[in-house]
């Protein structure tokens, strides 16, 4: 953690501290120029300094670092460098700033030191005259030089992001606020969103995803350099800001940089022999244009970063007609915290047929939202809005509920016992209390567990298997049966199927559609069927629309399907 020189933005603590320490030195050592320094590898910053008669040096200036007297307490083994004539000294008699004085001057500078070891900078009392210092003024800024350094490693804790090294929004909010009250700044903010991160951790653990994100902060910070700075927000979101150096070319500046900042995402990482293939969404705002105070700014990269995740392309610039957007979303959030209670949900049901009898085998229960002032809106829209806020849990708690109640009535109507199927999400199976849910659900309404069946996509295995095992195992200890959904999609793999304690397996929809034309969906699908078979498990097509996939899929061994061929998802009591 070296110091940057655009970290000193930041360093308000530092600021009144070491105001503080200069006008005490003042009053003891008495010499004209005080100041102290921090060092990065190429130049020496003057970050405070105390001027007594005249101005020798200035605040806020920066010098090469190769030409600062102060480097020398730097280098010599982090020492306090003291010389009371600088043309007594042999690195100091010739050195350009005692020639500069006419071969006069006098410097104590003491470096200041991290509690590991590395030094950040310097403490220094100077003057263009011979000055003796005395043994007890020595000690004393050796102290004042522990407590700088002290403040600063504090401060720079708060600017950093403590798993990736990266600052962090709290230092991004400085550096933003000291360039807007310069003239002329111009600057671009790239809001980077890593795509599909949540389902590496959940299929791989936090650990492992914790190591691409700091594979994912070095990249970038090697790639940025000095062109621009890197922070990560939180998550799995990063924003970089890259000052504008041509007007003219603004739009051909950024979109070089933000394509150049996808390549170097995209190459594959690895982690424990693991490869990964990242990507990003990226949403751009411009300072001034979209924004003059940091929350604006941000709002409008934020703005523009959703909209490329939505339209499913790599980057996108704000527009003020598309914030609209985030509008919406925030509609939808909250309204999905009252729409139980508001009694706006409501489950539709679609049929599963047995594809050679066409006998009613089950009903796969849908989740839809009718919204007061925005209408049907799509689950594709809601569900992960549910699942990103945690809501999908008493959501999905109220749907199970309410599919035993409606499973109830179903038989009390007089029906031929069907399996009703309900789609669990990995949130809501890790949440504390579920296989007890499930089973006080049984108990309430009376049904055969067997006519339950919880569908679940493969993720709960492929994050962690013994934990997943068991919760499947008390599922089905209860009775219940289990399905897997979506299967042929994401990380579907045909060898750990004997390992999973199921019953059916529901093939995902997009293979069906393609079926009769796509000879590698064929294949999938034909060596899906022939090994559940093997193992005993029942397989489910999805998305059934046309007689000829039916056929088809009678021929190879499918037992259920269902989709629109059948019926449209409907309300219970249109299927009933």
């Amino acid at each position: 953690m070296y110091f940057h020189p655009r970290d000193r933005f930041y360093y308000k603590t530092l600021s009144e501290t070491a105001d503080h320490i200069l006008q005490i030195m003042s009053e003891y050592i008495g010499v004209n120029t005080l100041f102290i320094t921090l060092n990065d590898r190429k130049d020496t910053f003057f970050v405070k300094v105390f001027n007594r008669k005249y101005e020798l040096l200035k605040e806020g200036a920066a010098v090469p670092y190769s030409s600062a007297l102060c480097r020398f307490a730097v280098e010599d083994e982090h020492a306090s460098f003291v010389v009371s004539d600088l043309s007594d000294h042999p690195l100091t008699k010739d050195h350009s700033v005692t020639l500069g004085m006419n071969g006069n001057g006098c410097i104590l500078a003491i470096p200041l030191t991290y509690p590991h070891g590395e030094v950040i900078g310097t403490i220094c009392a100077f003057d263009n005259q011979p000055y003796q210092f005395s043994d007890s003024q020595v000690r004393m800024v050796e102290l004042f030089a522990k407590l700088i350094a002290q403040t600063i490693f504090l401060d720079s804790l708060t600017i950093r992001d403590e798993l990736t090294g990266l600052y962090n929004r709290n230092f991004v909010n400085a550096f933003l606020e000291h360039h807007m009250q310069e003239k002329d700044t111009k600057l671009a903010i790239l809001y980077l969103d890593l795509n599909r991160f949540k389902f590496i951790n959940d299929t791989y653990g936090h650990v492992t995803g914790d190591e691409l994100l700091k594979l994912t902060g070095d990249r970038l910070k090697n790639f940025i350099g000095e062109q621009g700075i890197v922070c990560r927000m939180g998550g799995d979101e990063f924003l970089i800001i890259v000052p504008i150096v041509e007007d003219d070319l603004i739009q051909q500046q950024i979109e070089q940089v933000a394509f150049e900042i996808e390549q170097v995402i995209s190459t594959p990482a690895f982690v424990e022999e693991q490869e990964f293939h990242l990507s990003a969404s990226m949403g751009i705002s411009l300072y001034p244009d979209h924004g003059t105070d940091m929350t604006s700014l941000f709002k409008s990269a934020d703005t523009a970063m959703y909209r490329a995740k939505k339209l499913d392309i790599c980057l996108a610039w704000y527009e003020e007609n598309h914030g609209s957007e985030m509008t919406r979303r925030s509609i939808i959030e909250s309204g999905l915290r009252k729409a139980i209670e508001r009694e706006e949900l409501i489950v539709y049901y679609q049929q599963q047929y047995d594809l050679k009898t066409e006998q009613l085998m089950g009903m796969e229960a849908l989740l839809r939202w009718k919204h007061p002032t925005l209408g049907w809106i799509a689950p594709s829209e809601f569900i992960p809005v549910a699942e990103e806020t945690g809501l999908i849990v008493p959501i999905g708690k109220w749907v199970l509920e309410e599919v035993c109640k409606r499973a109830n009535q179903w038989m009390a109507n007089g029906h031929d016992p069907v399996c009703f199927s309900v789609n669990i999400s990995l949130k809501q199976i890790s949440s504390t209390g579920f296989v007890e849910t499930v089973e006080q659900m049984l108990r309430e309404s009376g049904i055969n567990p067997q006519h339950l069946m919880l569908e679940m996509t493969e993720t709960i295995f492929m994050q962690d298997m013994e934990r997943g095992m068991n919760v499947i195992q008390q599922l089905k200890s209860l009775g219940v049966q289990i399905a897997i959904d979506d299967f042929g999609t994401g990380y579907s793999s045909l060898g750990y199927l004997s390992q999973l304690p199921i019953d059916s397996l529901k093939i995902d929809r997009s293979f069906i559609k393609e079926i009769k034309h796509n000879q590698g969906h064929r294949a999938i699908v034909k060596a899906i069927i022939t090994l559940a078979k093997e193992l005993g498990i029942k397989v489910v097509a999805e998305g059934i629309e046309e007689k000829a996939q039916i056929e088809y899929l009678n021929e190879i061994g499918c037992q259920i399907g269902q989709g629109f061929y059948y019926h449209m998802p409907a309300p219970f009591e249109m299927v009933s």
